[in-house]
């Protein structure tokens, strides 16, 4: 099923033996300037995992804690005549201080629970060590950090660096500019441009063909190609630049090739990841199903199909509340453009956005589960009728003395058996009834 996370109704249905449980540019600036791994390194499917259906086909009810709020109960201890009382106050001191102590522990526990939810706005755990692996070098150490961030950034999250340098030059242009010249990325003081417009003569000397060529040329350039040159030195020049150009559209062809070529595959994959997380989800709700055989362990093939119109049914059931079709959507989305993210270098936000796919898919099946069993006690009840029917009736069938066993024993009054070891009618017999006809010699 593609696109889908729901019950996949092509292909073969497995029976219940079968199932398990289960820097690079950005923005208009930089069009044309996206690196293309074409390798599929860094694109690969997920690694396979264990799906949990998210409920079970038995209630299961909630575990109580084993030890009480209070300590009360110990009381009884001292007077009871099965203790040795001389041991009694020790021990129940000893136990109230173990229950005391893991009172402290679940509290804590409770605590850590509410602070660790605290952080998955931030991609939980997994989110954070990958945020702060980049960002504590900077913080801790910025001369040698300040090269790994930015690369990190240029390389894994491309529209945060490219917003940093778009905000540093709107709003700290002058600070920008300081350090450019520091580096020597830019002169300090402007040279005027020269101003100077090509003549009708200038244009004479430049052949006809190469006339497009030179208006590519930048106009300081060629003017020194016609100030300083002869004509054969500025035909040179120009049949140069225009075979350079011509090798510059090639190589932009061939990149404009991969570039599609790599935007298919990181489709395809996105396809994929639905595909799978659906076929384990999937395969985890048929292993809950295959507990219910209501038509018994012999009807496999129409309990397979019940199977199927249980999982498809409570899909559409789910996919008619507006809440959970949006979940659903959610979660497809993610994972169809998580492989398309990392391509275009956005590797940080792909990443949380396939964390929040399945935990959506999770959401979204544990419901789906619930559903499922709400029709399976529907369901079952009146199976149970039926069996019960059927059994009332089979019951109710009176014995033939035909079947074997029963006639094949002694007749009454010592007739001979009515049928031989074969079930057919035996000559013992037909002897025995033709000596007892009127007129026959007894």
């Amino acid at each position: 099923m593609a696109d889908e996370i729901n019950a996949n109704t092509e292909g073969g249905t497995p029976s219940p033996s079968d199932v398990g449980a289960t820097g690079a540019g950005g923005g208009s600036a930089t069009a044309g300037q996206q690196t293309v791994d074409t390798s599929g390194q860094g694109q690969t499917a997920p690694a396979a995992e264990e799906f949990s259906a998210g409920w079970t086909f038995e209630d299961q009810p909630e575990p109580e804690s084993a030890i009480p709020d209070g300590d009360d109960d110990l009381q009884g201890m001292m007077s009871d005549p099965n203790l040795d009382q001389t041991k009694a106050p020790g021990l129940v001191e000893a136990i109230k201080s173990a229950r005391a102590e893991a009172r402290q522990m679940r509290a804590e526990l409770k605590q850590f629970r509410d602070n660790a939810a605290k952080f998955e706005q931030y991609g939980g755990v997994e989110g954070i060590e990958q945020t702060l692996g980049i960002v504590n070098g900077l913080l801790h150490n910025p001369v040698e950090g300040a090269l790994p961030f930015w690369q990190a950034v240029a390389k894994d999250a491309q529209p945060a660096y490219w917003a940093s340098i778009e905000t540093l030059a709107r709003n700290a242009p002058n600070d920008l500019i300081a350090v450019l010249q520091h580096v020597g990325a830019m002169p300090a003081a402007q040279t005027a441009s020269n101003a100077n417009q090509l003549t009708a003569e200038d244009w004479q000397r430049i052949p006809q063909e190469l006339r497009e060529i030179a208006k590519q040329v930048p106009i300081n350039q060629l003017i020194e190609w016609l100030d300083k040159g002869t004509d054969e030195s500025l035909l040179y020049n120009l049949q140069r630049e225009a075979k350079l150009n011509q090798l510059d559209t090639s190589q932009r062809n061939q990149a404009e090739q991969a570039w599609r070529q790599a935007r298919q595959e990181a489709e395809t994959q996105g396809a994929q990841a639905v595909d799978q997380i659906t076929e384990q989800y999937e395969q985890a709700h048929l292993a809950q199903l295959a507990k219910w055989q209501p038509f018994g362990p012999d009807g496999g093939e129409q309990n397979q199909q019940l199977y199927r119109s249980i999982l498809e049914g409570a899909h559409a059931t789910l996919l008619a509340d507006p809440q959970w079709r949006d979940t659903y959507q959610r979660a497809v989305d993610a994972l169809q453009n998580a492989p398309m993210r990392k391509l275009n270098n956005e590797h940080f936000a792909a990443s949380a956005d396939e964390r929040d796919a399945k935990a959506a898919a999770m959401r979204y099946n544990a419901r789906l589960g619930q559903v499922m069993r709400g029709m399976i006690q529907n369901l079952d009840s009146v199976f149970r009728d039926a069996r019960a029917y059927r059994e009332s009736q089979r019951s109710q069938i009176p014995q033939r003395t035909e079947i074997s066993g029963l006639s094949g024993t002694v007749g009454a009054n010592g007739a001979p058996p009515t049928l031989d070891k074969n079930g057919k009618i035996s000559g013992q017999w037909l002897d025995h009834m033709i000596s007892r006809l009127p007129g026959r010699a007894r």
